[in-house]
């Protein structure tokens, strides 16, 4: 009986203890990227797009507005 208490109020103290940071205070979640990473984003955006430009599924002109835009947000 009293291993099985023991038992019981382990598991409740380890479940609470899991459960803790959901009861905390709430912290915000960073939304910014580091400029090296929106830069490595931006050159494998385009490099995705050069390919799709080989393959023939986009057009030049496309490749190149598109390359603006992504250049244009991440400079923000």
């Amino acid at each position: 009986m009293i291993a099985t208490l023991v038992t019981l109020v382990g598991a409740v103290v380890v479940f609470l203890w899991v459960l803790y940071p959901l009861f905390g205070k709430p912290q915000q979640i960073p939304q910014e990227r580091s400029a090296l990473d929106m830069q490595a984003a931006v050159s494998k955006s385009v490099q995705e797009l050069r390919t799709d430009l080989e393959l023939r599924k986009i057009e030049q002109e496309d490749l190149d507005h598109i390359q603006a835009f992504l250049e244009e947000e991440s400079s923000r």
